[in-house]
């Protein structure tokens, strides 16, 4: 998704909740939440959607970044199992 505001989500185009885009208090933004980590997976997935020279994306919003951590969780949870010099299996669509 390209082309957002800086009050739209990066990855889904819903109103991000960005205190700072809408003007506020950074400290007052939902990001600054003591329990709150923006997943590295969602950050990927925002780099890798950005056009080259395009400035720094938009905030996510919470519902993404619950999103991304729930994934990362369940795929941790997948390959707890294997151990550690185990490779997991690829994707039936990525073997060649």
């Amino acid at each position: 998704m390209n082309n957002v505001s800086g009050r739209q989500c990066p990855l889904c185009g819903a109103d991000n909740g960005c205190a700072v885009s809408a003007g506020k208090d950074p400290a007052s933004c939902w990001c600054f939440a003591a329990d709150v980590v923006i997943p590295a997976s969602a950050r990927t997935a925002v780099a890798a959607d950005r056009q080259p020279g395009q400035e720094d994306a938009s905030c996510i919003c919470q519902h993404c970044a619950r999103r991304y951590k729930l994934r990362d969780a369940e795929h941790s949870e997948q390959h707890s199992d294997l151990e550690p010099e185990q490779e997991p299996e690829q994707h039936p669509e990525q073997k060649g």
